[in-house]
């Protein structure tokens, strides 16, 4: 099956790292393409400054890269039981760290993908990052 929908995406990332924490928020237009059993999602980031970064997920059954291309581009792939490199190219150069994906779960409930990620983002030699994060897609 390959079918293509325009949606609305929404990102919500909790994030706790040294006994702080915060959440960060955002809704944008996208396009959802089903090839199953993947899926992707395409949409576009508009930074304060008015630059766009292109986004690319693809959600597998059991794994999600996510890749950015624009003033900061990145790459990270998200598996269970797998700590992966993952790479911040940015104006002041190259930023790699290590994540970690602890639970990752995925449904379709009336309409509506829903990718619910907990994974470890470890930055040097400092506890990691942990995020919880959700990203849903719903038809416009």
């Amino acid at each position: 099956m390959n079918n293509t929908l325009k949606v609305w995406i929404t990102l919500n990332n909790c994030i706790t790292m040294d006994g702080q924490t915060d959440s960060v928020g955002v809704e944008v237009e996208g396009v959802l393409e089903q090839l199953s059993p993947l899926n992707v999602l395409r949409y576009k980031e508009q930074d304060v400054d008015g630059s766009v970064t292109d986004v690319v997920i693809r959600a597998f059954p059991n794994v999600m890269s996510v890749l950015r291309n624009g003033p900061v581009s990145s790459a990270m792939l998200l598996e269970p039981g797998t700590r992966n490199p993952c790479s911040f190219r940015m104006p002041e150069g190259m930023l790699t760290m290590d994540v970690e994906l602890l639970e990752y779960t995925h449904s379709l409930q009336d309409g509506i993908y829903r990718w619910e990620l907990h994974y470890l983002m470890y930055y040097g030699p400092t506890d990691p990052a942990e995020h919880r994060m959700v990203i849903t897609a719903r038809p416009m």
